[in-house]
């Protein structure tokens, strides 16, 4: 389980002799198959979801789940919640007062399976909240307008009061694992709207640009006697691994090269 949006829960299984019996769930599930093909009954029809294919399954709709082969399949799925869809659906002039609605049960968009798989992954490794929300949120506004019949907003507008507001919201809270509702509801936009907004006006992401703030004091901490392995814990990152990664990646060199570096300035 993810933390984003208060817990946001995701999957990887694979099955062989598996058989789901008719079942719901009080959220969506979208998944995507790896390998195999998977067989499902839904709405009084079978159906079949190939490999890089993926599936929506609405709340409260009952579906089984198998192998379509005398072989295993395996998939990656997770769990939406009705709020969470709605969210999303607010930024595709969806007209509809009801959940979004999925036209197609089993998909086939490449370009959209792609990005999905990269998404299931992120789900499973360490970032941050307010990453992690902009990503779903992302996808799950991409699959309302190609596949909800929605339509697409127009481009985000220049909203300097929003910007200047996060901005120094990150500024004073970089350290904390902040979410993209939190900061979207502090200056008063939606979510995705926020999203938008922020990196068009900035040229950064929202996480992208908590993360470079976050890299900047690491880089003053380096600086000083502070052991290394308490530097990534004090700017916001979880792990030591994570922190010397997007260090590397940001700076060019590891987080004990840099501050042999400055204090090497120093003496």
């Amino acid at each position: 389980m993810s933390s984003a949006f208060g817990g946001l829960q995701s999957l990887q299984a694979q099955f062989f002799k598996h058989h789901y019996a008719p079942h719901s769930h009080p959220f969506y599930a979208i998944g995507v198959i790896e390998y195999g093909v998977q067989q499902f009954r839904y709405r009084g029809a079978r159906l079949e979801t190939p490999q890089g294919a993926f599936f929506v399954v609405h709340p409260d709709e009952s579906h089984t789940g198998e192998s379509a082969q005398p072989s295993e399949f395996k998939y990656r799925v997770f769990y939406p919640t009705p709020e969470l869809m709605r969210l999303a659906s607010d930024e595709t002039a969806w007209k509809n007062t009801d959940l979004p609605f999925i036209q197609n049960a089993v998909i086939h968009d490449t370009k959209l399976s792609a990005s999905l798989v990269e998404l299931l992954e992120d789900l499973s490794t360490p970032l941050v909240n307010l990453e992690l929300e902009t990503k779903v949120l992302n996808w799950l506004t991409q699959l309302i307008q190609t596949h909800g019949g929605a339509v697409k907003l127009a481009l985000a507008g220049q909203e300097p009061r929003a910007v200047r507001e996060a901005r120094e919201f990150l500024d004073a809270h970089f350290a904390e694992n902040i979410s993209l509702l939190e900061l979207s509801t502090l200056v008063g936009l939606s979510p995705h709207h926020f999203a938008r907004v922020f990196q068009r006006t900035t040229g950064f992401a929202p996480h992208a640009y908590l993360e470079n703030q976050r890299i900047a004091r690491a880089k003053q901490l380096l600086g000083t006697n502070m052991p290394i392995h308490e530097v990534g814990f004090l700017v916001g990152f979880a792990h030591q691994s994570h922190f010397t990664n997007r260090f590397r990646l940001h700076v060019g060199v590891p987080p004990g090269q840099f501050h042999l570096a400055a204090r090497s300035r120093k003496t």
